[in-house]
């Protein structure tokens, strides 16, 4: 946001070309599978995601603090950097849900109300604020260090995992094709549209208000918007915590529809002040956000079905919604359907309210989203379970580490690798090649080939005499 884009048409220009291009790069992502999954699985594949990301946005800068003059170098530069920000950031949405993929449903939720924690607070603390301004008119210094940092600190811990984040897609299903997909869970069609219909009226509602805006008071509502975001947030994780017993997504999906719509309904009634309805939106758009993700990840795991398929279609006309919702801000088509610098006009909100109803009633309903929960196995969410689970766990590995730290011992002895050296571990703990497999993302013959290595490496005949060799090692600690 800059001071001299009185009519925040850059920031939505920038937005629409985004949330577009992100678009096409998930869907296209879901028919062509295979081949990102191989990219993927590339060494520098991060660096490249957050390359574009980075690029993208000292492109925006490039073309200099006022942001509006669409004409020659500017121009191209401007809208270079909306583009590459796009890929970036469809190929980052990608490479993250890969991960989600491999969690369990309570997990996911857990995980996925932390990050809008999160992303409240990063909001607060980092973007919101004009600290520094370095060139005049311009966004502040701060804004300009997140987004060119983020989206590397992002790639970086979701490339932390070795193995988890790795793509993993069930024998039977790697050549599963978009028809196919449909075929085989027709109800993903249906919560397509409700998402697509969802985010192109949140992303309306917040363009009518947007346009004509000063850049301080959109900044004021941004702020209070995240404040609300942060709350909802607040509000879901303690509720999953200490007063719910399960989640219960079908009615958190039927309350967030309903809720738009009241908004929505009221805008030309009450002719409320224009903060209170782009900060409700805003909040309602991040829980609706939150249910889709969720409902991706179990449909990916439940199903076996790679992460970049069902992400890709999902995300993607989310973001196609979104990047509707831009569009028809930067038209400003308002207008000619009766929106006036008053309201938002009744034939318009009639329309809109029509599309919510539409969605939640008749397309995708309550109990179509129960349907995909109990098929997913994610229909009863106990947080308070997992996190004892956890605990459990955290325990048993303390007990457990100066084993491992005998193992480590051992390995570092017969110089094993460190695929060799995690082998190892599991030996000495007497699983089979096949639970071994499991845990670490292999196959058995992988398993078998590299035990046999590890065997003359360490001079043993018998998985006897390797747990032999590590227990004295650990007597000795």
């Amino acid at each position: 946001m800059t001071v001299t884009d009185a009519g925040n048409l850059a920031a939505i220009d920038v937005a629409m070309h985004v949330y577009l291009v992100s678009a096409a790069v998930l869907i296209a992502g879901a028919f062509f599978q295979q081949k990102l999954a191989r990219f993927f699985q590339w060494r520098r594949a991060s660096l490249l995601i957050a390359g574009m990301c980075v690029v993208g946005v000292l492109l925006l800068i490039a073309s200099g603090p006022r942001f509006l003059a669409l004409w020659g170098p500017s121009s191209i530069l401007f809208q270079g950097g909306s583009i590459f920000v796009g890929i970036g950031l469809g190929l980052l949405t990608l490479f993250v849900a890969r991960l989600y993929a491999h969690l369990e449903p309570s997990k996911v939720f857990l995980y996925a109300a932390l990050s809008e924690l999160l992303v409240a607070i990063i909001f607060y603390l980092v973007i919101g604020n004009s600290w520094f301004t370095p060139v005049p008119d311009g966004p502040p210094l701060s804004n300009l260090l997140s987004v060119v940092l983020l989206p590397v600190v992002v790639v970086g811990l979701a490339s932390l995992p070795e193995e988890a984040g790795k793509e993993s897609i069930a024998p039977g299903n790697d050549l599963l094709t978009v028809p196919l997909f449909f075929k085989a869970l027709p109800l993903m069609i249906k919560l397509m549209v409700a998402v697509c219909v969802f985010s192109a009226v949140s992303s309306i509602v917040r363009n009518f208000f947007m346009l004509d805006q000063p850049p301080d008071v959109h900044q004021l509502n941004s702020q209070q918007a995240m404040l609300l975001r942060l709350t909802f947030a607040i509000l879901l994780i303690c509720a999953a915590l200490f007063f719910l017993k399960s989640v219960g997504f079908g009615r958190l999906y039927l309350l967030c529809m309903a809720a738009l719509a009241l908004v929505v309904a009221a805008l030309p009634l009450l002719n409320l002040h224009t903060a209170l309805p782009l900060v409700f939106t805003a909040a309602l758009s991040s829980v609706n956000s939150l249910i889709v993700w969720c409902l991706l990840s179990f449909v990916a795991k439940s199903g076996g079905f790679s992460p970049v398929l069902v992400f890709g279609l999902g995300e993607g006309f989310a973001n196609m919604g979104l990047g509707v919702g831009y569009l028809y801000g930067y038209w400003n088509v308002f207008d000619k359907l009766g929106a006036n610098p008053d309201g938002i006009g009744t034939p318009f909100a009639v329309l809109l309210i029509a599309l919510i109803l539409g969605c939640f009633v008749l397309v995708f309903t309550e109990k179509d989203l129960d349907e995909i929960l109990e098929a997913s196995g994610a229909n009863q969410l106990n947080i308070r379970d997992v996190l004892m689970r956890e605990r459990n766990k955290l325990q048993t590995r303390k007990s457990e580490r100066p084993w491992e730290e005998a193992c480590e011992i051992v390995g570092k002895r017969a110089m094993l690798s460190d695929r060799e050296r995690e082998l190892l571990l599991e030996l000495s703990r007497n699983r089979t090649p096949q639970e071994i497999a499991s845990q670490l993302s292999i196959t058995v013959s992988t398993v078998r080939t590299h035990t046999h290595k590890i065997y003359v490496k360490l001079d043993v005949h018998s998985r006897d005499q390797l747990i032999s060799l590590v227990r004295d090692a650990f007597d000795n600690l």
